[in-house]
């Protein structure tokens, strides 16, 4: 049997994580009204928790050329520290997967993953030689 303080300590524990997880539950939806709102970001599964599932589609590219730009945004995005995003595939479409884990991530960040999201997808559109195989 664990001692009063260290009952206290775990209890307080256990209320603070509950806290956190709600605040990811909240930054995953207000990461969803983000995207609903960009026209050439797609939502593609309804947000669950803390992950949201979307991609760059500006509405012209087959699964193929979108499925390859969206993983180079997302290779851009880990390689200059932008946002630890992932990949996978729901309902037979590619898309990109953001899990909001981290107690110091804020609204601000999120904005910025978004804003650097699109900048990426418009930049690697407007020359889809940086992408697409030869």
């Amino acid at each position: 049997m664990p001692s009063r303080s260290g009952w206290r300590c775990r209890n307080m524990v256990s209320k603070n994580s509950a806290g956190l997880i709600d605040q990811n539950i909240a930054q995953a939806d207000y990461l969803t009204g983000l995207i609903k709102a960009d026209p050439n970001l797609e939502l593609t599964s309804e947000t669950s928790i803390n992950i949201v599932w979307y991609r760059y589609n500006p509405g012209c590219m087959t699964e193929k050329a979108l499925k390859q730009l969206n993983t180079e945004i997302m290779l851009q995005m880990q390689e200059t520290g932008v946002a630890a995003v992932s990949d996978t595939t729901m309902h037979g479409r590619h898309c990109l997967r953001v899990a909001i884990n981290n107690l110091r991530t804020v609204r601000v960040d999120l904005d910025f993953c978004v804003e650097e999201f699109g900048r990426l997808g418009n930049a690697l559109v407007d020359n889809p030689k940086t992408f697409l195989p030869r």
